[in-house]
């Protein structure tokens, strides 16, 4: 091969080299723009009335956490569903004590801004009733 055709080869290559680089950047550029999530609020991702009965308990932590005597007071269903609860009603807290045996109904949300207890979801209570003794879990 002569000089000539040698530099003409070369610079084809590198021709070939810099496109295939611009490819993959380009490429990897929209594959890391659509990987990344867009966040959701628990409105958006579950949004559900519901109407749950169960004890109160104190939620079990998270198997990765460290054990700690916190105690977070959510409802546990007779299948061992757990819920965390929120309550915005003022002056209502007083019903929620552990053991209780309670009908809540509510509206059901994700349970995201929680990881270190074990819940299916966060009740928001509309409404929270006691339990009669003979329909106890």
């Amino acid at each position: 091969m002569n000089q000539k055709g040698s530099t003409g080869l070369i610079v084809l290559i590198f021709i070939a080299l810099v496109v295939a680089a611009s490819v993959m950047w380009f490429m990897r550029r929209n594959e890391m723009s659509n990987s990344v999530p867009t966040p959701l609020s628990p409105i958006e991702v579950m949004e559900e009335s519901v109407t749950v009965t169960g004890e109160i308990v104190c939620l079990p932590h998270e198997v990765n956490e460290a054990q700690t005597t916190e105690c977070l007071l959510g409802l546990r269903t007779a299948g061992n569903v757990y819920y965390d609860l929120l309550d915005t009603t003022p002056n209502r807290s007083h019903t929620i004590t552990a053991h209780a045996h309670v009908t809540v109904s509510g509206i059901l949300r994700d349970a995201e801004w929680n990881n270190d207890f074990v819940t299916s979801g966060t009740i928001e209570i509309q409404a929270i009733e006691p339990v009669v003794e003979n329909n106890k879990l």
